[in-house]
C-alpha cells in the first residue's frame, strides 16, 4: 500500500482531537482560529510591485460555545462515545484471551 501523502481533518474532527487531548468531557466546544494581517509590496520585479495583504494563521484551538453549530462538538457525547468504544475493545480482547 502506498504511503499517505496527505491526511485531512474537518473542523469537528479537529475539535474532537483537541477535546480528547485536553481531557474535556463536558460542554459545547467550537473550532477556533486566529488570523493575523500584514501588508507587503510584492511582484516579479521592482518595476511591477503591488500592495498585497498577507493573512497568516497564527493559532488554532477550541472555545466554549453557547449553541450547537456545524463547528461545535458536545464533549459529553464524545466522552460517552469514547467510553462505549473503549468498553467494546475490552470485551473483544477478553474474548481472544
Amino acid at each position: 500500500m502506498a504511503e499517505a501523502q496527505q491526511i485531512v481533518f474537518n473542523y469537528t474532527e479537529l475539535v474532537e482531537l483537541m477535546l480528547e487531548k485536553q481531557g474535556i468531557t463536558e460542554g459545547l466546544w467550537a473550532f477556533y482560529a486566529k488570523f493575523g494581517l500584514a501588508a507587503a509590496n510584492v511582484g516579479p520585479g521592482p518595476e511591477s510591485l503591488q500592495p498585497a495583504a498577507i493573512i497568516p494563521l497564527l493559532e488554532v484551538g477550541i472555545q466554549r460555545a453557547d449553541q450547537a453549530t456545524s463547528l461545535t462538538v458536545d464533549a459529553a457525547r464524545l466522552a460517552k462515545k469514547e467510553a462505549t468504544r473503549g468498553a467494546s475493545k475490552v470485551r473483544k480482547s477478553r474474548k481472544r484471551a
